[in-house]
């Protein structure tokens, strides 16, 4: 058998500042368990960076900031993709394969004002998130482009108002600071990977028990060719947990047919050989949320996540979904 030797990786990425620190890391990481190899980078275009004036929805299909990199990889001009993992969809295409899920960051998300607002709000940074947000008055815009965001919190703080926003988090806050928004919504993870403190601003965490993250959130996900020998390499990031509890959660967006610019929020939590996984769909008026839950072994994370889906649809989640994809 015709054996070849893996000499040289190039890992592709998007150009953003947080896609490159991403696939740095897994870059520097797998050199030091592969010193052997030259691992590069390669920044390649996706059709999501490159189309800011557009919400993620308006493309009306996923894989937005994933299909050039996937193209890349069947074109073999990178062998690895590095993405976030909230990012990529449940399905892949032919020949290729998730080779490898990090261990997870942070899986909330932050809701940034600026220090001087808040103050006249009364927030301090110890005032609990729920009371904090409900202090803010009507018309308060927050700004989002994220449907999962906006049903969650328009749900529970009808006051609120949204208004589409993206770009990087520079971008973001340079955008609430000239008042196109009072506030802004992102990953935590993010802000971690990239060293971001408050710089004037003040975080408020969004914690799991009344607001639940993206499926995958905080999570990098390493994509390969399915018969690539780099394959292997990328496997040597796998922690096992972090795959086992984003395979419910992702389970459960595949099983809703929900994909990731919907709707939905998603967490599951690993403890040992147990796993419980929650879910929620909701109006994106505010109108109507729908939560579920299951609990069982870890080692049947799809089984858990198809019974998750299963508990949310009985409740209506289908014709929530339904509407919202018009």
């Amino acid at each position: 058998m015709l054996v070849i030797k893996l000499a040289k990786i190039i890992i592709g990425s998007r150009g953003s500042k947080l896609a490159l620190w991403q696939a740095g890391w897994v870059r520097d990481a797998l050199s030091k368990l592969r010193p052997d190899l030259e691992i590069t980078l390669q920044v390649i275009k996706t059709e999501g960076d490159a189309r800011h004036d557009l919400s993620p929805g308006a493309f009306g299909r996923e894989g937005i900031f994933t299909a050039e990199l996937d193209r890349a990889l069947l074109d073999r001009r990178i062998d690895l993709a590095v993405h976030s993992l909230k990012d990529l969809p449940t399905r892949l295409g032919q020949g290729l394969a998730l080779a490898a899920v990090t261990e997870r960051e942070s899986i909330r998300d932050v809701f940034i004002i600026t220090s001087e607002r808040a103050e006249q709000l009364g927030i301090t940074k110890t005032t609990p998130a729920r009371e904090a947000l409900a202090r803010l008055p009507h018309g308060f815009k927050v700004g989002t482009s994220s449907l999962r965001r906006v049903m969650q919190l328009k749900y529970l703080f009808p006051k609120l108002e949204f208004a589409p926003l993206r770009g990087n988090l520079d971008t973001r806050l340079k955008k609430v600071a000239e008042g196109r928004a009072d506030a802004v919504v992102v990953a935590e993870a993010g802000l971690n990977r990239l060293g971001v403190g408050p710089r004037g601003h003040l975080f408020i965490q969004l914690t799991p028990d009344w607001y639940l993250p993206a499926a995958g959130q905080g999570a990098l996900a390493i994509e390969s060719r399915s018969d690539d020998p780099a394959r292997a390499v990328a496997f040597l990031l796998e922690h096992a947990p972090t795959r086992a509890a984003v395979t419910a959660e992702r389970t459960a967006m595949a099983a809703l047919g929900a994909g990731c610019r919907v709707p939905a929020g998603f967490l599951a939590t690993v403890d040992g050989e147990r796993m419980s996984v929650s879910g929620v769909v909701g109006d994106p008026e505010g109108n109507k949320l729908i939560k579920a839950d299951a609990e069982g072994k870890a080692a049947q994370a799809e089984a858990l996540g198809k019974a998750l889906s299963d508990d949310l649809l009985r409740q209506g989640a289908g014709e929530i979904l339904k509407a919202v994809r018009g």
